[in-house]
Protein backbone atom coordinates (compact mmCIF):
# COMPACT_ATOMS: atom_id res chain seq x y z
CA UNK A 1 0.00 0.00 0.00
CA UNK A 2 1.16 3.31 -0.85
CA UNK A 3 2.13 5.17 1.94
CA UNK A 4 1.20 8.88 1.50
CA UNK A 5 2.51 11.52 3.77
CA UNK A 6 -0.05 14.64 3.88
CA UNK A 7 1.79 17.98 5.43
CA UNK A 8 -0.85 20.40 6.26
CA UNK A 9 -2.01 23.01 8.65
CA UNK A 10 -4.61 22.90 11.45
CA UNK A 11 -7.42 22.38 9.42
CA UNK A 12 -9.93 20.94 12.16
CA UNK A 13 -12.44 21.12 13.21
CA UNK A 14 -12.93 22.98 9.63
CA UNK A 15 -12.65 27.03 10.06
CA UNK A 16 -12.54 27.21 5.64
CA UNK A 17 -13.75 26.23 2.78
CA UNK A 18 -10.26 24.98 2.45
CA UNK A 19 -9.95 23.13 5.47
CA UNK A 20 -13.21 21.64 4.56
CA UNK A 21 -11.89 20.08 1.33
CA UNK A 22 -8.44 18.64 2.95
CA UNK A 23 -10.38 17.12 6.16
CA UNK A 24 -12.88 15.81 3.81
CA UNK A 25 -10.80 14.40 1.51
CA UNK A 26 -7.95 12.46 4.05
CA UNK A 27 -11.00 10.82 6.05
CA UNK A 28 -11.68 9.08 2.79
CA UNK A 29 -7.64 8.70 2.07
CA UNK A 30 -7.02 6.96 5.19
CA UNK A 31 -9.14 4.11 4.21
CA UNK A 32 -7.25 3.62 0.48
CA UNK A 33 -3.27 4.51 1.22
CA UNK A 34 -1.38 3.80 4.65
CA UNK A 35 -1.55 7.72 5.33
CA UNK A 36 0.81 9.66 6.99
CA UNK A 37 -0.27 13.44 8.21
CA UNK A 38 2.16 16.02 9.27
CA UNK A 39 0.27 18.82 11.36
CA UNK A 40 1.79 22.12 11.62
CA UNK A 41 0.09 23.93 14.68
CA UNK A 42 0.90 26.79 17.30
CA UNK A 43 -1.52 24.57 19.63
CA UNK A 44 -0.86 22.21 22.38
CA UNK A 45 0.87 18.82 20.81
CA UNK A 46 -1.03 16.49 22.98
CA UNK A 47 -4.22 18.56 22.07
CA UNK A 48 -4.05 18.60 18.66
CA UNK A 49 -2.99 15.28 17.94
CA UNK A 50 -5.67 13.56 20.08
CA UNK A 51 -8.65 15.37 18.28
CA UNK A 52 -7.14 14.21 14.64
CA UNK A 53 -7.05 10.76 15.99
CA UNK A 54 -10.52 10.65 17.23
CA UNK A 55 -11.81 11.83 13.89
CA UNK A 56 -8.70 10.00 11.58
CA UNK A 57 -8.61 6.63 13.46
CA UNK A 58 -6.71 4.63 10.64
CA UNK A 59 -4.17 7.48 9.91
CA UNK A 60 -0.49 7.69 11.68
CA UNK A 61 0.31 11.42 12.09
CA UNK A 62 3.80 13.80 12.79
CA UNK A 63 3.47 17.65 14.30
CA UNK A 64 5.36 20.88 13.94
CA UNK A 65 5.21 24.22 15.52
CA UNK A 66 6.19 26.65 13.24
CA UNK A 67 6.09 29.52 15.96
CA UNK A 68 9.68 27.68 16.82
CA UNK A 69 12.22 29.64 14.96
CA UNK A 70 16.01 29.74 15.25
CA UNK A 71 17.68 32.91 14.78
CA UNK A 72 19.09 32.23 11.02
CA UNK A 73 14.65 31.86 10.29
CA UNK A 74 14.45 35.14 12.25
CA UNK A 75 16.47 37.19 10.28
CA UNK A 76 14.91 35.42 7.20
CA UNK A 77 11.37 36.37 8.11
CA UNK A 78 12.76 39.89 9.02
CA UNK A 79 13.96 40.71 5.14
CA UNK A 80 10.87 39.15 4.07
CA UNK A 81 9.02 41.82 6.09
CA UNK A 82 11.14 44.59 4.57
CA UNK A 83 10.67 42.93 0.81
CA UNK A 84 6.64 43.72 1.86
CA UNK A 85 7.76 47.06 3.47
CA UNK A 86 9.29 48.12 -0.27
CA UNK A 87 7.29 47.02 -2.51
CA UNK A 88 4.16 48.55 -0.50
CA UNK A 89 5.69 51.76 -0.56
CA UNK A 90 6.55 51.49 -4.50
CA UNK A 91 2.84 51.00 -5.19
CA UNK A 92 3.57 47.29 -6.55
CA UNK A 93 1.64 45.42 -4.17
CA UNK A 94 -1.70 46.98 -3.06
CA UNK A 95 -2.40 44.87 -0.38
CA UNK A 96 1.11 43.55 0.23
CA UNK A 97 -0.74 42.48 4.36
CA UNK A 98 -2.73 39.77 2.42
CA UNK A 99 0.61 36.49 2.18
CA UNK A 100 -1.38 34.98 -0.50
CA UNK A 101 -1.03 37.84 -2.98
CA UNK A 102 2.65 37.60 -3.34
CA UNK A 103 4.62 34.08 -3.53
CA UNK A 104 7.76 35.48 -2.24
CA UNK A 105 6.29 36.57 0.68
CA UNK A 106 4.52 33.78 1.84
CA UNK A 107 7.40 31.85 1.61
CA UNK A 108 8.88 31.01 4.44
CA UNK A 109 11.97 28.73 4.72
CA UNK A 110 12.32 27.40 7.42
CA UNK A 111 14.81 25.02 8.38
CA UNK A 112 13.69 23.46 11.45
CA UNK A 113 10.12 22.58 9.08
CA UNK A 114 12.48 20.47 6.34
CA UNK A 115 14.33 18.85 9.00
CA UNK A 116 11.40 17.57 10.61
CA UNK A 117 9.93 16.31 7.65
CA UNK A 118 12.90 14.51 5.77
CA UNK A 119 13.38 13.01 9.39
CA UNK A 120 9.54 11.55 9.85
CA UNK A 121 10.04 10.57 5.86
CA UNK A 122 13.16 8.69 6.26
CA UNK A 123 12.04 6.85 9.58
CA UNK A 124 8.65 6.14 8.23
CA UNK A 125 9.63 5.06 4.37
CA UNK A 126 6.83 7.51 2.97
CA UNK A 127 6.65 6.93 -0.50
CA UNK A 128 4.53 10.13 -2.07
CA UNK A 129 4.89 13.78 0.35
CA UNK A 130 1.88 15.83 -0.52
CA UNK A 131 1.50 19.66 0.26
CA UNK A 132 -1.35 21.79 -0.38
CA UNK A 133 -2.26 25.50 -0.53
CA UNK A 134 -0.03 28.47 -1.71
CA UNK A 135 1.83 29.12 1.44
CA UNK A 136 3.75 25.63 0.97
CA UNK A 137 4.30 25.67 -2.14
CA UNK A 138 7.89 26.52 -2.46
CA UNK A 139 8.35 23.68 0.47
CA UNK A 140 9.26 20.96 -1.71
CA UNK A 141 12.62 22.67 -2.34
CA UNK A 142 13.84 21.22 1.35
CA UNK A 143 12.53 17.78 0.65
CA UNK A 144 14.98 15.27 -0.05
CA UNK A 145 14.77 12.64 -2.64
CA UNK A 146 14.49 9.99 -3.58
CA UNK A 147 10.44 11.06 -1.92
CA UNK A 148 8.02 11.86 -4.77
CA UNK A 149 6.15 15.36 -4.21
CA UNK A 150 3.23 15.76 -4.78
CA UNK A 151 1.09 19.65 -4.76
CA UNK A 152 -2.17 19.76 -4.64
CA UNK A 153 -3.37 23.87 -6.27
CA UNK A 154 -6.69 25.45 -4.60
CA UNK A 155 -6.19 28.42 -6.28
CA UNK A 156 -3.74 29.29 -8.80
CA UNK A 157 -1.95 32.60 -7.41
CA UNK A 158 -0.94 34.28 -10.23
CA UNK A 159 -4.87 34.19 -12.10
CA UNK A 160 -6.12 35.54 -9.18
CA UNK A 161 -3.08 38.25 -8.67
CA UNK A 162 -3.68 39.16 -12.75
CA UNK A 163 -7.42 40.01 -11.72
CA UNK A 164 -6.57 42.24 -8.81
CA UNK A 165 -4.36 44.24 -11.57
CA UNK A 166 -5.43 47.71 -11.67
CA UNK A 167 -6.67 48.49 -15.37
CA UNK A 168 -4.01 50.97 -15.30
CA UNK A 169 -1.22 49.26 -14.11
CA UNK A 170 2.08 50.50 -15.17
CA UNK A 171 4.47 48.17 -16.45
CA UNK A 172 7.18 48.06 -13.25
CA UNK A 173 3.53 46.40 -11.64
CA UNK A 174 2.87 44.04 -15.20
CA UNK A 175 6.31 43.41 -14.74
CA UNK A 176 6.15 41.71 -11.22
CA UNK A 177 3.54 39.99 -11.59
CA UNK A 178 4.75 38.29 -14.68
CA UNK A 179 8.36 37.50 -12.45
CA UNK A 180 5.79 36.18 -9.70
CA UNK A 181 3.93 33.83 -12.40
CA UNK A 182 6.75 32.47 -13.87
CA UNK A 183 8.08 32.01 -10.60
CA UNK A 184 4.95 30.05 -9.38
CA UNK A 185 5.44 28.09 -12.49
CA UNK A 186 8.66 26.81 -12.09
CA UNK A 187 7.85 25.70 -8.58
CA UNK A 188 5.10 23.65 -9.83
CA UNK A 189 7.52 22.32 -12.20
CA UNK A 190 9.48 20.43 -9.67
CA UNK A 191 6.52 18.48 -8.65
CA UNK A 192 6.54 15.15 -9.53
CA UNK A 193 2.75 15.10 -9.97
CA UNK A 194 0.23 18.45 -9.78
CA UNK A 195 -3.53 17.96 -8.69
CA UNK A 196 -5.73 20.67 -9.38
CA UNK A 197 -9.39 21.04 -8.49
CA UNK A 198 -10.95 21.92 -11.62
CA UNK A 199 -10.48 20.70 -15.56
CA UNK A 200 -10.84 24.36 -16.70
CA UNK A 201 -7.27 25.17 -14.13
CA UNK A 202 -5.99 22.14 -15.46
CA UNK A 203 -5.86 22.92 -18.78
CA UNK A 204 -4.72 26.69 -17.78
CA UNK A 205 -1.60 25.29 -16.20
CA UNK A 206 -0.81 23.08 -19.21
CA UNK A 207 -1.41 26.11 -21.40
CA UNK A 208 0.74 27.96 -19.45
CA UNK A 209 3.79 25.67 -19.27
CA UNK A 210 3.60 23.59 -16.14
CA UNK A 211 4.97 20.43 -17.56
CA UNK A 212 4.54 17.99 -14.49
CA UNK A 213 1.83 15.76 -14.98
CA UNK A 214 -1.26 17.31 -14.22
CA UNK A 215 -4.79 15.46 -12.87
CA UNK A 216 -7.99 16.92 -12.04
CA UNK A 217 -9.28 16.02 -8.59
CA UNK A 218 -12.12 17.51 -7.23
CA UNK A 219 -12.53 18.93 -3.77
CA UNK A 220 -14.52 16.35 -1.72
CA UNK A 221 -17.88 17.23 0.05
CA UNK A 222 -19.30 14.86 2.69
CA UNK A 223 -22.09 13.89 0.97
CA UNK A 224 -25.74 13.32 2.97
CA UNK A 225 -28.67 12.30 2.57
CA UNK A 226 -30.81 15.29 1.08
CA UNK A 227 -32.68 17.54 3.82
CA UNK A 228 -34.95 18.41 1.68
CA UNK A 229 -36.96 21.88 3.06
CA UNK A 230 -40.23 22.71 1.45
CA UNK A 231 -39.38 26.14 -0.41
CA UNK A 232 -43.06 26.36 -1.65
CA UNK A 233 -44.22 26.64 1.99
CA UNK A 234 -42.01 28.91 3.05
CA UNK A 235 -43.21 32.65 3.68
CA UNK A 236 -40.10 34.62 4.18
CA UNK A 237 -36.58 33.47 2.56
CA UNK A 238 -33.44 35.49 3.62
CA UNK A 239 -30.55 35.41 1.48
CA UNK A 240 -26.93 33.81 3.04
CA UNK A 241 -22.99 34.31 2.10
CA UNK A 242 -20.84 32.03 3.14
CA UNK A 243 -16.66 32.83 3.80
CA UNK A 244 -14.22 34.73 6.23
CA UNK A 245 -13.11 38.71 5.31
CA UNK A 246 -9.66 37.15 5.87
CA UNK A 247 -9.85 35.78 1.93
CA UNK A 248 -10.01 38.42 -0.48
CA UNK A 249 -11.53 37.62 -2.60
CA UNK A 250 -14.47 37.33 -0.41
CA UNK A 251 -14.67 41.06 0.93
CA UNK A 252 -14.14 42.16 -2.97
CA UNK A 253 -17.44 39.89 -3.81
CA UNK A 254 -19.33 41.02 -1.09
CA UNK A 255 -18.75 44.17 -1.17
CA UNK A 256 -19.41 44.41 -5.11
CA UNK A 257 -23.17 43.10 -4.36
CA UNK A 258 -23.50 45.44 -1.18
CA UNK A 259 -22.46 48.34 -3.62
CA UNK A 260 -24.17 47.61 -6.84
CA UNK A 261 -27.14 44.76 -6.26
CA UNK A 262 -28.25 44.66 -3.04
CA UNK A 263 -30.54 48.24 -2.69
CA UNK A 264 -32.29 46.18 -6.02
CA UNK A 265 -33.14 43.39 -4.20
CA UNK A 266 -34.55 45.29 -1.24
CA UNK A 267 -37.07 47.95 -3.31
CA UNK A 268 -38.72 44.68 -4.03
CA UNK A 269 -38.45 42.73 -0.78
CA UNK A 270 -37.78 45.26 2.10
CA UNK A 271 -38.09 42.81 4.53
CA UNK A 272 -35.10 40.70 3.65
CA UNK A 273 -31.89 39.95 5.56
CA UNK A 274 -28.65 39.18 4.04
CA UNK A 275 -26.85 36.77 6.97
CA UNK A 276 -23.02 37.17 6.31
CA UNK A 277 -21.56 33.86 7.68
CA UNK A 278 -17.93 33.69 9.06
CA UNK A 279 -15.28 35.77 11.09
CA UNK A 280 -15.03 39.39 9.78
CA UNK A 281 -13.45 42.38 11.58
CA UNK A 282 -15.17 44.24 13.88
CA UNK A 283 -14.06 47.56 11.80
CA UNK A 284 -15.80 46.21 8.54
CA UNK A 285 -19.02 45.21 10.79
CA UNK A 286 -19.79 48.54 12.19
CA UNK A 287 -18.81 50.36 8.88
CA UNK A 288 -21.20 48.29 7.33
CA UNK A 289 -24.01 47.72 9.27
CA UNK A 290 -24.37 51.26 9.27
CA UNK A 291 -23.52 51.45 5.45
CA UNK A 292 -25.89 49.03 4.22
CA UNK A 293 -29.36 48.28 5.72
CA UNK A 294 -30.83 44.46 6.78
CA UNK A 295 -27.28 42.64 6.88
CA UNK A 296 -26.60 41.20 9.86
CA UNK A 297 -23.15 39.37 10.50
CA UNK A 298 -23.56 36.09 12.07
CA UNK A 299 -19.64 35.03 12.68
CA UNK A 300 -18.39 31.54 12.69
CA UNK A 301 -21.12 29.44 13.52
CA UNK A 302 -20.63 25.51 14.55
CA UNK A 303 -23.18 23.94 12.17
CA UNK A 304 -23.37 25.56 8.82
CA UNK A 305 -26.35 23.89 8.07
CA UNK A 306 -28.69 24.96 10.02
CA UNK A 307 -27.35 28.62 9.32
CA UNK A 308 -27.88 28.67 5.66
CA UNK A 309 -31.45 26.09 4.55
CA UNK A 310 -34.21 27.99 4.09
CA UNK A 311 -32.01 30.97 2.79
CA UNK A 312 -31.00 31.82 -0.70
CA UNK A 313 -27.18 31.72 -0.81
CA UNK A 314 -25.19 34.05 -3.10
CA UNK A 315 -22.02 33.62 -4.64
CA UNK A 316 -20.60 37.08 -5.75
CA UNK A 317 -17.24 35.92 -6.40
CA UNK A 318 -15.46 37.96 -9.01
CA UNK A 319 -12.03 37.00 -8.96
CA UNK A 320 -10.08 33.46 -8.34
CA UNK A 321 -9.51 29.84 -9.80
CA UNK A 322 -9.98 26.73 -7.93
CA UNK A 323 -13.78 25.99 -6.68
CA UNK A 324 -15.90 27.25 -4.16
CA UNK A 325 -16.41 24.37 -1.10
CA UNK A 326 -19.41 26.81 -0.11
CA UNK A 327 -21.45 25.89 -3.66
CA UNK A 328 -20.50 22.35 -2.91
CA UNK A 329 -22.24 22.63 0.61
CA UNK A 330 -25.10 24.27 -0.43
CA UNK A 331 -26.03 22.49 -3.10
CA UNK A 332 -25.45 19.14 -1.35
CA UNK A 333 -28.05 20.21 1.31
CA UNK A 334 -30.72 21.51 -1.04
CA UNK A 335 -30.03 25.01 -0.58
CA UNK A 336 -30.80 26.96 -3.73
CA UNK A 337 -27.59 30.02 -5.14
CA UNK A 338 -26.78 32.60 -7.27
CA UNK A 339 -23.33 33.07 -8.29
CA UNK A 340 -21.20 34.87 -10.41
CA UNK A 341 -18.75 32.96 -13.62
CA UNK A 342 -15.82 32.80 -11.30
CA UNK A 343 -17.69 31.32 -8.30
CA UNK A 344 -19.16 28.46 -10.12
CA UNK A 345 -16.56 27.94 -11.95
CA UNK A 346 -15.49 23.99 -12.28
CA UNK A 347 -18.22 22.87 -10.86
CA UNK A 348 -20.65 22.12 -13.64
CA UNK A 349 -23.51 23.78 -12.79
CA UNK A 350 -25.92 25.11 -15.71
CA UNK A 351 -27.75 28.66 -15.34
CA UNK A 352 -31.00 28.21 -15.24
CA UNK A 353 -31.14 24.61 -14.89
CA UNK A 354 -29.62 24.07 -11.23
CA UNK A 355 -29.30 27.57 -10.69
CA UNK A 356 -28.36 31.15 -11.56
CA UNK A 357 -25.17 32.29 -12.89
CA UNK A 358 -24.15 36.13 -14.18
CA UNK A 359 -21.87 38.75 -13.66
CA UNK A 360 -24.41 41.59 -14.52
CA UNK A 361 -25.38 43.14 -11.20
CA UNK A 362 -28.93 43.93 -12.79
CA UNK A 363 -29.56 40.90 -13.96
CA UNK A 364 -27.90 39.40 -10.55
CA UNK A 365 -30.71 41.59 -8.47
CA UNK A 366 -33.17 40.44 -10.83
CA UNK A 367 -32.63 36.45 -10.51
CA UNK A 368 -32.51 36.85 -7.06
CA UNK A 369 -36.18 38.69 -7.03
CA UNK A 370 -36.94 36.07 -9.35
CA UNK A 371 -36.16 33.24 -6.71
CA UNK A 372 -37.95 35.29 -4.01
CA UNK A 373 -41.16 36.00 -6.21
CA UNK A 374 -40.93 32.13 -7.56
CA UNK A 375 -40.97 29.40 -4.66
CA UNK A 376 -41.39 26.82 -7.25
CA UNK A 377 -38.38 27.55 -9.11
CA UNK A 378 -36.44 27.80 -5.80
CA UNK A 379 -37.88 24.44 -5.54
CA UNK A 380 -36.67 23.13 -8.31
CA UNK A 381 -32.96 24.58 -8.11
CA UNK A 382 -32.98 22.70 -4.57
CA UNK A 383 -33.39 19.63 -5.77
CA UNK A 384 -31.73 19.88 -9.25
CA UNK A 385 -28.61 21.02 -7.56
CA UNK A 386 -28.38 18.25 -5.20
CA UNK A 387 -28.73 16.01 -7.39
CA UNK A 388 -26.13 17.02 -9.52
CA UNK A 389 -23.57 17.10 -6.61
CA UNK A 390 -24.85 13.83 -5.24
CA UNK A 391 -23.47 12.33 -9.53
CA UNK A 392 -21.03 14.00 -9.72
CA UNK A 393 -18.72 14.48 -6.41
CA UNK A 394 -19.47 11.08 -5.28
CA UNK A 395 -16.81 9.41 -2.87
CA UNK A 396 -15.91 6.47 -5.49
CA UNK A 397 -15.40 8.98 -8.06
CA UNK A 398 -13.25 10.98 -5.63
CA UNK A 399 -11.16 7.79 -4.91
CA UNK A 400 -10.71 6.72 -8.27
CA UNK A 401 -9.25 10.79 -9.35
CA UNK A 402 -6.66 10.58 -6.50
CA UNK A 403 -6.08 7.13 -6.84
CA UNK A 404 -5.32 7.92 -10.66
CA UNK A 405 -2.41 10.38 -9.65
CA UNK A 406 -0.71 8.12 -6.61
CA UNK A 407 -0.21 5.35 -8.56
CA UNK A 408 1.42 6.90 -11.57
CA UNK A 409 3.49 9.00 -9.01
CA UNK A 410 4.76 5.82 -7.24
CA UNK A 411 5.46 4.32 -10.51
CA UNK A 412 8.23 6.71 -10.54
CA UNK A 413 9.89 5.01 -7.91
CA UNK A 414 10.51 1.46 -9.54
Amino acid sequence: MIKLLCVIGDVYPPQTGGDQAVFNALRLLQNNVDLHIFILSNKNLEFTLSKYKKVLPKSKFGYFNPSKRDKYETVFQISLRLKEFILRTLHLQKEAQNRELNLSINLERNANLYAAINQYIYENKIDIVQFEFGYSLFWAEGIIEPVKKVFIQHEIQYVVNKQRLPKNANRMEIMHWGIEKNRELAMMNSYDAVITLSDSDKNRLIKDGVSAPIYASFAKTQLRESQQINYEMLKNIDLAFVGPESHIPNRHGLQWFLNNVWEKILIQHPNTTLHIIGTWKQSTISNWTQTYKNICFEGFVDNLISAIQKKIMIVPILEGSGIRMKILEAANNGVPFVSCTVGAEGLGFKDGENCFITDDPIIFAERINELLNNHKKLQRFSNAAYQHVKQKFSDEAFIASRMHCYNDVYNLRK
